[in-house]
Parts: C-alpha cells; structure tokens; sequence
C-alpha cells in the first residue's frame, strides 16, 4: 500500500488494531485529529500468525499501530516496531470505559482504538524488553507454582477433616513422620491409602516445582548487581527483589519516586471539590501482584527488631496508634518503593541493613535454596555463602558511595 500525497499532508497513517489468539482486525486511518480523520481501509479475522506479512503489505513504514493491552500485545507491538512503524499499547481499562457503543464487534474495536488514540484521552501502557518480560512470565509462573502447592495441600487436610482426623501443630506433610502418623492414626482401606498417596505425590510434585522457580529466581538476584544492590534494603529478600526489577523494568522512565509509587498503586486517591480535599484509599490498578509483596515487606518490617529499620517501624507505630494497621502497612510500604527508587539511581536510603544484619538475612536466603542448590552454586558450607554474598551486597553500596562522593566532587 502507497501513501497518496492528501493522505501524507493530513498526517501519519495510524492503523487500529483488535487482537485475539488467533485471529485480529484492523482499521487504517489517516488525520491527525477525529474530525479529520478518514477510513482508508478494513481488515477483519485476519490470521493471527500473518500478522509480519500483513504489515508488509497493507502497513506503510512509520505508520502508528494502536492496540489494547492484552496477553499478546506486546509480542505483536515488538514485532511492529522492528518492522518500523511506532507501536502504542492503550490501556485496556481507561480505553474500555471510553468506547462503549450499541453495536460492538471486532472491526468496530479496532477503528475505536485508533480514534481512542487520535483524541489522546486514553493512557498508553509502557511496553516492556525483552529480559523483562521474561522476569514477568517467571514471576507469573512462580505465583501458579505457589496456587498448585497451596491447593495440593489444601487437598490433603480436606481429605483428612473428611474422616476426622487433625493434623498435629507445627507438623509438615514433607516430613516422613507426619505422614507416617497420617497413615497409622486412622484404619485406612487400600482405596483410601491409594488416595493419600496420589495426594501426597500431587503435594511433592507442586513443592518440587514451587521449589524450582525459587531457586532460579534466586539464581538471578545473586548474579545481577541491579537485583542484589535492593536486598540491602530493610524487609527485601530474593523474591521483593525480583519482582520490582521485573515490574519496574527501566527505572530511567520514572522522573521522580512519587510516579514509581503511583505505578505500584500505593498513592492514595485524592478527592477534590472546591475547597475540600480528601485523600481515600489506595488508587485502584497499578502493578497488584509487586504492591502485596511490598505489603508483605512492610509488615515484616513493622514486627521485626531489626536496627536498620528502627526509624521506619517506630514510625509505622506512631502511625497505627492514630490510624489503623493497614494504613501503617500501606504508608510503610510506600516508603520502601520511595527507598528503591534512590537505590536504582544510585544513591544510598536510610534503610539499608547493616553487615551483620544482612548475614542474618542472606542465612534465611541460604534455608529458602537448601543447601543442594548451594553446593550446586560451588559452596561446602552455608556459612561460605553467607559470607561471600554478604561481601558482595556490601560492594554494590560501596560502589554506589564511591560514584556519588565522585559526583559531588565534579
């Protein structure tokens, strides 16, 4: 397809698109506003694997090619960009409460996108490398990992509350001897033995592969220097640590450390009206899964004694006696993203943890690896790791220390 000389002087070609597994629809426009705007060209049930060749032969070079977030928009963004038009994903929530019509189908959706962008209200979704989106799906699998577990265990204490029995507290269905008592405290027939085995070998198999992502999670912090340098941070271990860099991405994208919080969705909503402002509860959206690990951080951090994160518990106290917990949780919480945004650009927050602290925290590491993967990794002994990766962690600060006194020369 060749650009006519009124289409080149009414603007770029921007080409909407709707996106499903297997097949999409198009719209090509041109017009650099609604009002001016022309339909060149339909496409609709257009196989989702021509989706290259498509482009090559319907698509100008330069054109803007608009889509909706969905599971495969970023893969066919990537693909258009490198083919060399300008990739924009909407935001599938505020571009969804925009386009509402009587008639809805897939031709229509996909002119709607590109009149969703012509009039710029909608939000345009950052999209991702390549390493993190990769970071992204493992951290997706490692949450599926963790469902598969719960629920094999669930699986089990349901089939024993079936028939009376309790486990004991502070027992372990990994251990043989909880499942030893298991098949003793009850008179079991040969189907029921056959079932508490299938459970049990279900149970095994989703700890085995919870267990996997884990460690190669871990792997990847304790090689990567921007992933390692946030576990010096008060309440951040090896998955925290993982998960921000996974969702956060580039760091160079955020201007300041209020639009990394607004990201993560711990900002609080504002409500304004004439003279009257309220801030509410915490904004809706945002990266959900890393906002409840910060959670999960915060209030570690809020029960824990440690030294390094005295100043930020105390005030977390101070502010669960005039609120509530959850409020401190979310303010603590929202102080940590503030601490990560100035350790990914290179200066050094207050709550960072001190050596021996980090020995303590890098011997919980070493427990949550097992000591398999740590010989695996070439160490003997536990405490070698400890103190190797205590050293290294201390390096990154140092690093970072000796680059900011730099600066502060210059």
């Amino acid at each position: 397809m060749v650009k006519t000389k009124s289409q080149m002087s009414e603007g770029k070609i921007v080409v909407g698109v709707d996106l499903h597994p297997d097949s999409f629809a198009a719209a090509l426009v041109s017009g650099s506003s609604i009002s001016r705007m022309k339909l060149l060209r339909r496409f609709t049930k257009v196989d989702s694997s021509q989706w290259k060749t498509w482009l090559k032969k319907n698509v100008p070079l330069g054109s803007i090619v608009v889509m909706e977030a969905s599971g495969n928009s970023f893969e066919f963004a990537e693909i258009a960009e490198n083919y060399g038009c300008k990739a924009i994903v909407l935001n599938s929530v505020s571009a969804g409460r925009i386009g509402k019509a009587y008639c809805k189908n897939d031709p229509k959706d996909a002119l709607r996108a590109a009149k969703i962008y012509l009039c710029g209200l909608a939000e345009h979704v950052w999209c991702p490398d390549e390493g993190t989106r990769i970071r992204r799906e493992v951290i997706a699998g490692h949450e599926h990992s963790k469902k598969d577990f719960t629920r094999a265990s669930n699986r089990i204490k349901s089939f024993l509350n079936g028939h009376g029995v309790r486990l004991p507290k502070g027992s372990h269905l990994r251990k043989d001897k909880t499942r030893q008592w298991i098949l003793s405290t009850y008179k079991w027939n040969s189907e029921q033995r056959f079932i508490i085995q299938n459970l049990f070998d279900n149970y095994d198999h989703a700890s085995t592969q919870r267990q996997k992502y884990h460690q190669e999670i871990g792997q990847a912090v304790l090689n990567t220097p921007g992933m390692g340098q946030l576990m010096h941070l008060c309440g951040i271990r090896l998955l925290t640590a993982y998960s921000l860099i996974a969702s956060i991405g580039d760091i160079g994208r955020f201007d300041s450390p209020k639009k990394l919080v607004a990201y993560l969705g711990l900002a609080p909503s504002v409500r304004e009206s004439g003279e009257k402002s309220v801030n509410g509860r915490l904004q809706k959206g945002g990266r959900k899964q890393t906002k409840s690990i910060l959670m999960q951080a915060a209030q570690s951090i809020l029960k824990s004694k440690n030294e390094s994160g005295k100043h930020l518990r105390e005030w977390g106290i101070r502010l669960t006696m005039r609120k509530t917990k959850n409020i401190a949780v979310a303010g603590i919480a929202r102080k940590l993203a503030v601490a990560v945004w100035y350790m990914l650009k290179g200066f050094i927050p207050e709550i960072i943890e001190a050596e021996n602290e980090l020995k303590k925290k890098m011997k919980k590491v070493a427990e949550e690896l097992r000591l398999g993967f740590i010989q695996k990794l070439g160490y003997q002994k536990v405490c070698h790791f400890v103190d190797e990766y205590t050293l290294i962690l201390l390096s990154y600060s140092n690093t970072i220390k000796m680059n900011h006194a730099f600066s502060q020369k210059e």
